[in-house]
């Protein structure tokens, strides 16, 4: 936490990985990215979550969200998409 504070981005996220394993990671230094409104890395942040686990359904539900707050509508749609297939296949993965 401190180092995102910092501004050190690429420490925080080697600390988050570090402790909570390489999901966690990104999705704790998404949120925290988010808090700090910097959607676009929240974004990146989110997609590596997503490439770890593309049935995440808290990655999907964000960047739902951020996609649509940064216009990025088609992004947003896709997102959406696959979260209501995540939940439809009985999918209740939160990284957790």
């Amino acid at each position: 936490l401190a180092y995102c504070r910092l501004g050190k981005i690429e420490e925080a996220h080697k600390a988050f990985t570090r402790v909570t394993g390489p999901l966690n990671g990104n999705l704790n230094m998404a949120k925290m990215l988010e808090r700090f409104a910097r959607e676009d890395d929240a974004i990146r942040y989110y997609e590596a979550a997503r490439t770890i686990d593309p049935q995440n359904t808290i990655a999907l539900r964000r960047l739902a969200d951020l996609y649509q707050r940064v216009g990025r509508a088609s992004e947003s749609d896709a997102a959406r998409a696959a979260l209501a297939l995540a939940s439809n296949n009985g999918t209740n993965n939160t990284g957790k």
